[in-house]
């Protein structure tokens, strides 16, 4: 089940409210008394996290399968850089990583109990079973929590985000698993200054601007702002070439880009930038597009 993307929380009555977490998405389930975590993609994650995965096994009973996010802590916030890093170190390292940067599962649904498949049922009795079978869980199995009040839900937005929430998933309660439209997600934006170091395409010609910030006398890249063309229009006579070696590569690499690598042409980095960003970080650098906003001629 995915969630449509929307800019604001949606009133009237109907709507749950569950915090949006920056993690892996997985089924996890239990056949014959043993556990299988799936991500979104397919990909098994079993053998990369078996402290969940045992306690899976061990907490959720045979046949059940349940739908989840897996998520790391690590200085006060929730990392996505702890998971990468412990997708790279494959299964030989998963016990050592496990102890150093332990997961939680974070489950949200319902989708089979002993066997039998929960997902024609609707939210509200998906999650009255599901906080049944929670009462004998302890992490790293944890149920996530939900308001029923969009004001609960805004406050959300704005107190979790230095934890690393992204937001907000918005459920119809009366729906069942899969129905069109019934899932809705909403990203916390900050607003956010940084410099033009680059861009995509010409000076002359900008499709996006790559957003950097000086940090110890260093620019890193923050992330990239794509632009209508009206924006490209008032942006473009603002930029000049680099008045002395640039410390950019001339190609973006895909990881903070998505895709393939990108080539840039890098400017003077002396225009201010004001941009929108959701709180998906890796390395420093947001992971998502950036929403350019104006330029800061003052």
């Amino acid at each position: 089940m995915r969630a449509q993307t929307t800019e604001r929380l949606p009133v009237g009555g109907g709507w749950v409210f569950e915090p949006k977490y920056d993690g892996y998405r997985v089924r996890a389930g239990v056949t014959g008394g043993v556990a299988r975590l799936v991500s979104r993609r397919g990909t098994v994650l079993t053998g990369l996290f078996p402290e969940v995965a045992g306690a899976v096994a061990e907490q959720l009973g045979d046949g059940t399968e349940v739908d989840a996010e897996l998520v790391v802590y690590r200085d006060g916030r929730l990392s996505f850089d702890a998971l990468q890093q412990r997708m790279a170190g494959g299964p030989r390292r998963a016990g050592a990583s496990a102890r150093s940067d332990p997961a939680t599962l974070m489950v949200f649904d319902l989708l089979a109990e002993r066997g039998s498949a929960t997902v024609a049922e609707p939210w509200t009795r998906r999650r009255s079973r599901l906080e049944q079978l929670a009462t004998g869980w302890r992490p790293p199995v944890q149920l996530t929590p939900f308001a029923r009040e969009v004001e609960e839900a805004a406050a959300w937005m704005e107190a979790l985000a230095p934890m690393g929430i992204e937001g907000v998933v918005a459920k119809r309660a009366a729906a069942r698993y899969g129905a069109a439209g019934s899932w809705l997600k909403v990203k916390h934006r900050e607003t956010l200054e940084g410099v033009v170091g680059a861009v995509v395409g010409p000076l002359e010609r900008p499709e996006a601007l790559v957003v950097g910030r000086w940090d110890d006398g260093e620019l890193t890249i923050l992330g990239r702002a794509p632009l209508t063309p009206r924006q490209a229009e008032q942006v473009a006579p603002l930029l000049s070439a680099p008045r002395s070696p640039h410390p950019w590569p001339d190609r973006i690499r895909s990881a903070h880009f998505g895709g393939d690598p990108v080539a840039i042409t890098h400017a003077e980095p002396e225009v201010l930038v004001e941009v929108l960003a959701d709180t998906a970080e890796s390395g420093g650098r947001r992971r998502h597009p950036l929403r350019f906003l104006r330029a800061r001629l003052d």
